[in-house]
């Protein structure tokens, strides 16, 4: 098993912790450690003894999420509730932005073109001199 496989692992054990603070941050970290070493005592393990070893990484994720307070780990899904809706609050404004700005920008380039001479007729007369 090569650093990215062991990267993978941990990876998808981030993936199903629903927050990320320094706690996580530092758990995720001591497991990367944890893993590598286990790997490089047990030169030619597979990723089916690393999961007998430390468990499916949905197992790992749920035993961290019922280690956390439960008070603490509301209060943080909170805030991550919040700045999500805060995040598509602002990019929901910028569509509609840059949706009136096109409009604008259209409308002018139609004027634009309107405004252009497309024909020229030019009469040319004889005078009788």
């Amino acid at each position: 098993m090569n650093k990215r496989d062991i990267d993978a692992f941990v990876h998808d054990i981030q993936l199903m912790i629903p927050v990320s603070d320094d706690n996580s941050k530092r758990f995720l970290k001591d497991m990367c450690s944890s893993i590598s070493d286990y790997v490089s005592a047990h030169e030619k393990c597979t990723l089916d003894e690393i999961i007998g070893e430390f468990g499916d990484p949905k197992d790992i994720a749920l035993d961290y999420i019922d280690s956390l307070d439960s008070n603490e780990l509301v209060r943080k899904l909170s805030h991550v509730q919040l700045l999500r809706r805060l995040v598509a609050i602002v990019a929901a404004t910028a569509v509609v932005a840059l949706t009136i700005y096109t409009a604008f920008l259209y409308r002018g380039y139609t004027e634009f073109e309107n405004s252009l001479l497309c024909h020229e007729n030019t009469v040319v007369e004889e005078t009788g001199d």
